[in-house]
Formats: C-alpha cells, structure tokens, sequence
C-alpha cells in the first residue's frame, strides 16, 4: 500500500466516524425516543400550562415515560416537528388543531396535517400523528382513560373523560378511537 492511499483512507476512516456515531442530533433523537415530550408552543400560554398538567399527570400515572415538555416558538413549528416525527405529541388549541390538519390559516404554508387526538381537554387537545405506532398510541390514551378523574380540572374542565368534551374538528386516533369506544375516522396505517 503506497503513502497515499494510505492517507486517503485514513481519512476516509476518521470522517466516517465522525459524521457516523459523534452527531448531537443522534444523542438527541435516542432521548426523544426514551421520554414522552409533550410539545407545546410560546404563542400560546395556555398551551403550555396544558403541556405541563399532561407532564404531571404521566409523571404519577406512567413515570416510566421520563415525561417532559418542550417549547417551540410557534405551533407551526410544533407541527412541523410532529409531522416529521421528531416527536409524538403535542398539546394544540382546538382552533390551531383543526387549522393545522385543514392547512388553513398560519398552517397554509406547510399543508394539511394528518393530525388527531389522544385526548380533549377544556380548550386544547392532545394531538398526535395518524401513523403514530400503536403500542405508543396505547401506553399514552391506558393511562388517560384509566385516570381521567384524577387530572386537574383546570386543565380537563367539566368533562368527564378524555374524549367526551366538544365536537373538536379532528378524529381520535384509531387506538384513542377502540379504547374510548368511540367511532374513529382514522384508519391504522399500512404494514
């Protein structure tokens, strides 16, 4: 072997592993998929009071979750993240759930959303994708519905489960759907 295929390989070698196993964005992307990031945007304070209350609630009911919130500036970019499967979920207004998966207004830009709920809170629902996988869909809605009396009323309001609040605009998750007992719009995803 000749000095510069030698060096060419060399450095072949270190870029690989550097661009292969050192990234942030890896590490980052494993601790999204061990914790429940609940997502919630700045441009909506009471977003993110509901963001918190859900962290609470599956802190006490699925602490094995290692649940936390997270802000983003706008819910656009909250969808964005979801639609691109950053994360799973998210606590939207109605308004801005039922806009997002129409792409109407300030989601025009990015188009219809394949959003749907997890479950209704007074004023903001806990959204998800359609494709979200099943057995994550059902470790989050287990708890809800096993424990929906015990969620602060200020964030749950006078409804008496998680899907038993106002007509909202969106389908339930398939899964959110069977458990509520409730008909769903949703398909499951295929394969």
């Amino acid at each position: 072997m000749n000095r510069r295929t030698l060096f060419v390989s060399a450095n072949a070698l270190a870029a690989w592993a550097l661009l292969s196993g050192h990234s942030p964005y890896r590490k980052f992307r494993i601790f999204r998929k061990i914790r429940l990031i609940v997502m919630a945007s700045n441009d909506d304070a009471r977003a993110g009071v509901v963001a918190d209350g859900v962290v609470a609630f599956f802190a006490i009911h699925w602490n094995e979750s290692k649940p936390s919130s997270g802000r983003a500036r706008t819910a656009p970019e909250v969808v964005k993240l979801l639609l691109s499967n950053q994360l799973d979920v998210a606590v939207l207004s109605q308004k801005d759930a039922v806009a997002a998966r129409a792409g109407q207004g300030r989601f025009a830009k990015q188009g219809p959303a394949a959003l749907c709920a997890l479950a209704v809170f007074k004023d903001h629902i806990l959204v998800t994708r359609e494709d979200l996988l099943k057995p994550i869909a059902e470790k989050i809605v287990q708890p809800l519905r096993a424990n929906w009396a015990t969620v602060d009323r200020d964030l749950s309001g006078a409804v008496e489960s998680p899907d038993s609040g106002q007509a909202i605009g969106i389908p339930f998750h398939n899964v959110a759907a069977d458990l509520y007992q409730r008909p769903s719009a949703v398909k499951a995803p295929a394969g």
